[in-house]
């Protein structure tokens, strides 16, 4: 059977998503929402308006969503934001710094040990998680948390770690509300789900032709600075959801560094396909240099697919967009290629092997 015979097929499709990952992927907008409208709920100390730097502690997905964030607070903010993954935190963290721990299931032990080390040195704190030494440290030091109740891999909970750190550095004046224009990004959002699910065809899904294109190549991302994290999403949810090689570098690292590798996807046999992220946001130097990138890209007749939106709505609609197609096409590939797109075996083997025990057998 032919790659667009297989994609629509939707009941063959679904039979093979055996935990409902199809559910979690259509349920971002939905998550983005309750996320946002119940950390509204959630009192912020007045005086964490006055850090003088803000450190997100966060490792794996948690912090993908922190470097969106970041992102977004980088085009705002006159105070640093800054993604630390790390145990031991930076000499610079005191009193005047704004911690968060950001960890799905509050147990991410680098996290956790990186948090209490902030309460220790006086750091205004705050938490996002499900429970776990996150939450139990937040109870402990009186720190505002927020608790995520949701069940679901990590990886299938992205709206609920992105809304209400998104929401804290906006309410905090660390992001500014045009930037992100909440409710109107995700009802942008909404209308473009509605054109990445299972019923709509091949040739008006974008995700159903981009599986297509990549049902027999691997995945080459190349992003300007602001839209790296969302490589780094899709590069993710293709080898944890596809089983499926995927690789993404800035482009400032394909110019300076790596662009003599384009030779080798030339060709008719060529195994490799190229996607450029792009934002009408990007800096001037990104812009140019993504230009003179696809350039070549064309002049080799390397395959490759610029994803550029209409640049109408705000950055934040851009992130989510971008987000949503990366999913959906993760798990097209997934059925594509006839694996369930929920278990990760070798990733609980390697957590089994960090923590001392062994689960997977060969």
């Amino acid at each position: 059977m032919d790659t667009v015979t297989s994609l629509e097929r939707t009941s063959d499709l679904l039979s093979l998503d055996a935990s409902n990952m199809l559910q979690s992927i259509r349920d971002f907008p939905d998550q983005l929402a309750s996320g946002w409208s119940s950390m509204r709920q959630l009192t912020i100390p007045t005086h964490y308006v006055q850090a003088s730097h803000v450190v997100i502690l966060a490792a794996g997905t948690s912090a993908l969503a922190a470097q969106y964030a970041a992102r977004l607070a980088s085009a705002d903010s006159s105070v640093p934001v800054s993604v630390w993954s790390a145990s031991r935190l930076p000499a610079f963290v005191n009193g005047r710094t704004l911690v968060i721990a950001m960890s799905y299931s509050g147990k991410a032990g680098e996290i956790s040990e990186g948090f209490r080390e902030a309460a220790e040195r006086g750091a205004k704190l705050f938490g996002i998680s499900t429970g776990g030494e996150i939450g139990a440290l937040c109870r402990k030091y009186r720190a505002p948390w927020y608790q995520i109740q949701y069940g679901a891999q990590s990886r299938a909970a992205f709206g609920y770690l992105l809304a209400p750190l998104v929401e804290t550095l906006q309410r905090l004046s660390f992001i500014r509300k045009d930037t992100i224009q909440f409710e109107q990004s995700v009802d942008a959002l909404r209308s473009y789900v509605e054109r990445l699910e299972t019923p709509v065809p091949v040739n008006q899904n974008p995700a159903k032709q981009l599986a297509k294109q990549l049902s027999e190549k691997q995945l080459y991302c190349i992003a300007s600075n602001l839209c790296f994290p969302i490589a780094q999403r899709w590069t993710a949810q293709l080898a944890q959801n596809a089983k499926q090689g995927a690789w993404c570098e800035p482009v400032d690292i394909v110019e300076h560094a790596t662009i003599e590798r384009l030779t080798s996807f030339t060709g008719p046999n060529a195994t490799t396909f190229v996607v450029n992220f792009r934002s009408n946001y990007d800096s001037d130097a990104d812009a140019l240099s993504l230009n003179a990138v696809e350039q070549l890209l064309a002049i080799a007749k390397t395959p490759y697919q610029e994803l550029l939106l209409d640049g109408n709505g705000t950055m934040f609609q851009d992130f989510l967009i971008f987000t949503a197609l990366g999913d959906y096409l993760s798990f097209y590939l997934a059925l594509i290629k006839g694996v369930d797109p929920t278990p990760t075996p070798l990733r609980d083997e390697l957590v089994a092997r960090m923590s001392g025990t062994r689960i997977y057998q060969r």
